[in-house]
């Protein structure tokens, strides 16, 4: 082959290289208006939450113990609300499963960790309802009480630390890993399911007893008279938990300083409430709707501790809460907080989405626009 037919067939190659690489842009270019013809002529059906539990009931707040009236500003890094997404999913809570052998489990839970008769340490064991059951022990001169539900084995654990003298004397302190150790020790023995808790995550406060036996931080270590451990169950989604005391949980424990055995546990709140994977997506209120709701005084106010009737939020998030009671469900709350300690919630599910509104289903979704 000589050098001219190589060059007229480079030419050629390049002339057909070129007439199928436009053929394939028009090619192309004809699929994609094709497609959005088609989108045009049949749109997709629009994509709704689906709200496969049906109507949800309301999150049953506790009352507030902040009783003031507020007015309200903001004072968030952007001066704006964030956008939140439209939907959330909502999950359902795992209920314990309840057994003529109760009763039998919940004493074993409470033997293990000290609450048992030795018939010097005045034991009592009292039966509250059917299902709640107590428990009293006197331990070197302390007395300590167990109220536990026999069908959830959600316990609270109540002493008289506050008139008790070796917590106003003690030779040693213990660090917060002997705290957390504590705990989880505590926790094991009485077999409870805490998979869903990590330790890591906890918050220890160092308190020390104030006038009148009030609970207040101590100034250091060495004034440390009794550490406060708070546990949190583990996102849902990349979203956090809350509970109905704000910034503290429902699972919590008090404890002597030293920090050696059970019998140094003072106070415990362990309502636990586990997570199931089933869910559902539900339609949101916007920051705006929830705040407008927040200025009407709608919201529940977990805590506060400043003396300022003006509060200005810094921070508007979205989570879940846990209440104490059991509804079934966790649904989602919009959190509005500020720089001095002031935390309330709004529930986030659109009203129409719950059981004390009489929208449809399809409202609910957003398929129809409520008519009233």
């Amino acid at each position: 082959m000589t050098l001219h037919q190589t060059t007229e067939n480079i030419h050629k190659l390049l002339k057909w290289s070129l007439i199928l690489g436009g053929f394939l842009a028009v090619l192309f270019l004809v699929i994609n208006i094709s497609r959005i013809i088609l989108k045009i002529v049949y749109p997709p059906p629009p994509d709704y939450p689906n709200a496969l539990f049906g109507k949800l009931p309301p999150i049953s707040f506790p009352n507030s113990t902040v009783n003031e009236t507020f007015t309200y500003s903001l004072n968030t890094l952007s001066g704006a609300l964030p956008v939140l997404p439209d939907r959330v999913t909502v999950h359902k809570i795992i209920s314990q499963p309840v057994t003529l052998s109760n009763v039998k489990n919940a004493r074993q839970k409470i033997e293990v960790v000290g609450f048992s008769n030795t018939g010097e340490n005045k034991f009592r064991e009292t039966v509250l309802t059917p299902t709640t059951y107590q428990w009293q022990i006197v331990t070197n001169g302390l007395l300590r009480g167990v109220i536990m539900n026999t069908d959830t084995y959600d316990f609270k654990l109540s002493s008289t630390y506050r008139t008790y003298a070796p917590i106003l004397n003690q030779s040693s302190i213990s660090n917060e890993l002997a705290v957390k150790e504590l705990v989880t020790s505590f926790l094991e023995e009485m077999d409870l399911p805490t998979d869903d808790i990590k330790m890591d995550n906890a918050k220890i406060q160092s308190l020390k007893l104030g006038n009148g036996g009030a609970l207040v931080p101590a100034e250091s270590i060495s004034s440390t008279q009794v550490f406060r451990l708070d546990l949190f169950q583990d996102p849902i989604n990349e979203l956090p938990i809350y509970y109905p005391m704000h910034p503290y949980s429902s699972l919590n424990f008090l404890m002597m300083a030293r920090s050696y055995d059970f019998d140094d546990i003072l106070e415990a709140n362990f309502t636990h409430q586990r997570i199931a994977t089933d869910s559902a997506t539900y339609p949101i209120k916007t920051a705006k709707e929830a705040y407008d709701e927040l200025v009407k005084g709608k919201g529940y106010i977990s805590n506060y501790y400043g003396t300022d009737r003006s509060i200005a939020l810094t921070d508007v998030t979205l989570g879940y809460f846990l209440t104490e009671e059991r509804q079934g469900y966790i649904l989602p709350v919009i959190l509005f907080q500020s720089k001095d300690n002031f935390y309330a919630f709004v529930p986030a599910i659109k009203e129409t989405c719950l059981t004390t509104n009489s929208a449809s289903i399809d409202e609910c979704q957003g398929k129809v626009i409520n008519s009233k």
